[in-house]
């Protein structure tokens, strides 16, 4: 027989759209990250190294790549004091679209539990309805032998007979 808990852990694993609807849940708590870092400070860092050379200069070409080597180095911070909220606006956003991810996951897991448990249901029914139609066929199969045999010794009518016939082929 099947084990309820066992056909739902089962459904819940192994169906990929729900696998689907937890990988764009993991996005959106990514994209909520994403948003959330806009408000912090950043930092960038730059660095260059250039040289040059000038065919109308009387010096040798190797002196003119050592003499004119020119380097840089850059930093900067960028503090986001005043965005007109967009880094706030983008936060609710990637809030609201986490809540559907997980409203949206939540509802079909759901949705697949209770298509499992009305499967089981259902299979349960028809299970239990066999045994009773076999146990009918079992008492329909008694029953037309039983006035089969009361005809033969003359203790049942034709009518009798004939009607425990019908109800075994009913059965």
């Amino acid at each position: 027989a099947f084990n309820l808990d066992s056909l739902l852990g089962r459904a819940l694993t192994s169906r990929e759209d729900l696998k689907a609807l937890d990988t764009r849940l993991t996005a959106t708590a990514q994209t909520l990250k994403s948003a959330a870092s806009a408000r912090l400070p950043q930092v960038s860092l730059s660095l260059g190294y250039n040289t040059a050379f000038n065919s109308a200069s009387t010096l040798p070409f190797n002196t003119q790549l050592d003499h004119r080597r020119n380097g840089s180095l850059g930093v900067s911070l960028s503090l986001p004091v005043f965005d007109r909220n967009v880094a706030s606006v983008a936060v609710q956003q990637a809030r609201i679209s986490a809540d559907n991810a997980r409203l949206a996951l939540q509802d079909r897991r759901q949705a697949v539990a209770a298509d499992v448990r009305q499967a089981y249901l259902d299979h349960d029914a028809a299970v239990q309805q066999l045994a009773a139609a076999q146990a009918q066929l079992a008492a329909a199969q008694l029953a037309a032998t039983t006035q089969a045999r009361r005809y033969d010794v003359g203790a049942g009518t034709l009518v009798e007979v004939t009607t425990a016939w019908a109800q075994l082929v009913q059965a």
